[in-house]
């Protein structure tokens, strides 16, 4: 899944004129988010979501676990978690049905650098 999610929302970024910095930021993001998927999944399958708009990026990635989300999210303080909160602009945890989705927003209000194939 971590090829496919990340070459995806790196293709849409670009798309979506993103800089070089936060297309970077894509990158990070979407690795941590594959990497944690598969033990926070609920169940064998996970899917994720992807939209765009100008310089926005909005991914939604489940279902997790009952709380696994909060691993993510950096609410018990991991790694993983705290480079989330830093590289993405809103990260919300939807809870349905006794499982987790995340959703996580990338803006790039920088701009000031070419995106990747211009």
């Amino acid at each position: 899944m971590g090829g496919v999610l990340g070459r995806l929302a790196r293709a849409l970024a670009a798309r979506a004129r993103f800089s070089l910095d936060r297309f970077s930021d894509v990158y990070l993001v979407t690795d941590a988010l594959a990497a944690h998927a598969q033990q926070a999944a609920s169940g064998a399958r996970v899917g994720f979501g992807i939209s765009t708009d100008t310089r926005l990026l909005e991914l939604t990635i489940g279902p997790f676990k009952p709380g696994a989300s909060s691993q993510l999210t950096g609410a018990d303080q991991s790694e993983v978690g705290s480079a989330l909160r830093r590289l993405s602009d809103e990260l919300h945890v939807d809870r349905t049905n006794g499982s987790e989705a995340l959703r996580v927003v990338i803006r790039d209000s920088r701009g000031s650098q070419s995106a990747p194939g211009e």
